[in-house]
């Protein structure tokens, strides 16, 4: 047997549930509301992203777990210089910007409907962005 079966595709009403999440977080993170972005996520739910090596208290892993603690993480991200808008986020697209350059990939794991697990990885324009965010320094690009 198998232990690890292959993946199945998901059901219209499941796709639509997952394409429900995904719009509602791209929606929210602009707005910088901390808490319409928590209630996405599982109780238990996980965040991978590069702000998070910034955050207070993150011990250098990237990743905040728990829905408190990314509601935290989300409150201290609205008082950042911080990236909040990438061009053209679709689903299943990453996102290249104008300059055909991709400055986002992201993967969510959805299940019942929240945010279980979130990975967010970002190219090398936008994590400059961070990177100066972070120093005080204007990026370069």
């Amino acid at each position: 047997m198998n232990p690890h079966p292959e993946p199945t595709a998901p059901d219209a009403a499941s796709e639509s549930a997952i394409e429900r999440v995904f719009r509602a977080w791209h929606e929210a993170v602009p707005t910088q509301d901390a808490d319409k972005i928590a209630d996405l996520y599982a109780a238990d739910g996980v965040i991978e992203t590069p702000p998070a090596v910034l955050s207070p208290g993150d011990t250098g892993s990237g990743v905040v777990q728990g829905r408190e603690s990314i509601r935290a993480f989300e409150h201290w991200v609205a008082y950042r210089d911080l990236p909040r808008r990438w061009p053209s986020v679709d689903l299943g697209v990453p996102a290249p910007d104008t300059d055909g350059r991709t400055h986002l990939v992201e993967s969510m794991d959805i299940v019942d409907g929240l945010i279980a697990r979130h990975l967010v990885c970002w190219g090398w324009v936008t994590f400059e962005r961070l990177h100066a965010a972070a120093n005080n320094t204007p990026p370069t690009g």
